[in-house]
């Protein structure tokens, strides 16, 4: 009687289990033709799935997420932040690189030179727009300004003959010899253009003494060109 119950209880448990995966499988979805009853079936299943997933958090199933950074051993590494971080010291440090290499490369005159032309811009935002003729810094640039035309330019000017006398008693030999082999350059009115570009001596008062050889060349010289000239436009001129 024993065995015959224990057989007929396994006989149950294995049919049971067909039951169980056949239920399983019903609810898998389905490909192909479908009875009304098959197909309203389907569509329970999925509304319900659809409700499941709609009472699930959204963070829980990954939206809105942050990428997880992870190196190369698969430890995770605030990647974004590190790289921000590390552009920002890499940056800061070659600014702050070039501008020492900067001011290594340049000199006093230099800064000086870059300090002048600030004051000057610095200046100048100050001025009003509108200059008239009373303008002190006008008038006072107008009188420093250095034209190659004035005479009192010239070195024999600007000597002064009262500051002589200890001044060159206290030089000394060496400062003689290099004073001695500096030449005289002319600073009076410009001279006349010549071919070579030679300027007159030191003691030049102006006045062309000459059979102005020089000047009837160069008017030469320019008319030739002015005829080449017009003789290419012509030459390739639409007619």
């Amino acid at each position: 009687m024993r065995k015959n119950e224990m057989r007929s209880s396994g006989s149950e448990k294995v049919k049971t289990e067909p039951n169980a995966a056949a239920d399983d499988k019903k609810e898998e979805k389905k490909a192909g033709l479908f009875t009304a009853a098959e197909f309203e079936h389907q569509r329970k299943i999925a509304a319900k799935r659809k409700d499941v997933l709609r009472g699930v958090d959204a963070s829980e199933m990954g939206a809105n997420a942050e990428t997880v950074y992870r190196d190369k051993r698969g430890r995770k590494l605030d990647m974004l932040n590190e790289m921000v971080r590390q552009q920002e010291v890499l940056e800061g440090k070659r600014k702050r690189e070039e501008r020492e290499e900067y001011e290594w490369g340049t000199g006093e005159v230099q800064k000086r030179e870059r300090k002048s032309q600030q004051e000057l811009l610095d200046e100048m935002k100050k001025t009003p727009f509108a200059r008239h003729e009373d303008d002190k810094d006008l008038e006072r640039k107008r009188r420093e300004r250095v034209r190659a035309f004035d005479p009192i330019n010239s070195k024999i000017f600007q000597e002064d003959p009262l500051a002589e006398g200890k001044s060159k008693n206290k030089k000394s030999k060496k400062d003689k010899k290099k004073a001695s082999k500096l030449k005289p350059k002319y600073a009076g009115p410009p001279a006349p253009p010549n071919r070579f570009g030679i300027t007159p001596g030191y003691r030049w008062d102006g006045v062309v003494r000459g059979t102005n050889w020089e000047e009837k060349i160069m008017m030469r010289q320019n008319a030739n060109a002015a005829v080449s000239e017009e003789a290419y436009k012509y030459a390739v001129a639409d007619m």
